[in-house]
Formats: structure tokens, sequence, C-alpha cells
């Protein structure tokens, strides 16, 4: 008697292309797509960077003891 694994029978092999039969995995994973991709998560990284990061506001003056006076309120 011979063990049969029935959930192997019963599911088929599922794989991306079964959700996405549209979608062209060739090219997302060639080096131009694998390019986009970094780049496209750099910029999400640096979005989060910059949105996060405080806020400096920078104002210019004539003379350095203005500068203290204004920076003493």
């Amino acid at each position: 008697m011979s063990v049969v694994n029935v959930m192997a029978f019963l599911l088929p092999q599922l794989t991306i292309s079964t959700f996405l039969p549209e979608f062209p995995l060739d090219s997302l994973f060639s080096t131009q797509g694998i390019m986009v991709m970094l780049l496209a998560a750099y910029a999400v990284a640096m979005w989060m960077f910059l949105t996060s990061a405080p806020k400096v506001h920078t104002i210019m003056v004539s003379d350095l003891a203005i500068a203290h006076v204004l920076t003493n309120f």
C-alpha cells in the first residue's frame, strides 16, 4: 500500500502567473525591470525619510545681534 499525497493531487501547482495572467513576469525580472524596481524602492524610501524629517526654518538677518535677539524668544 502506497502513501498518496491527497493535497498535491487536489490542488494544482499555483504560481504567480495563475493569479496575474496578463502580467509579463519575464520583463519584470529582466535587468531593466530590476533596475526600475530598485529606483522605485529608492523613491519610496526617500519620500518616507523626507516626510518624517524634522522641519527646519531658516531666516536671514543682516546683523548677528539681531539673530541673537530673534533666537531668544
